[in-house]
């Protein structure tokens, strides 16, 4: 489903940028999701740190 990919994308981006209440949603979604729907996240993921760099 895209729309959990999305999250889990959002999620970790949100984490891995120091907003540490991503965690525990992060944590929640994680549990609930399948090993596909937790890769599409990773792939969205991958294309955010790549069109969204650090300026």
């Amino acid at each position: 489903m895209l729309i959990v990919a999305e999250a889990y994308a959002w999620y970790r981006l949100a984490l891995g940028n120091g907003y540490k209440l991503a965690g525990d949603s992060l944590v929640e979604l994680a549990r609930s999701i399948t090993a596909e729907e937790r890769h599409k996240g990773i792939l969205r993921l991958q294309d955010y740190r790549r069109r969204y760099k650090a300026r």
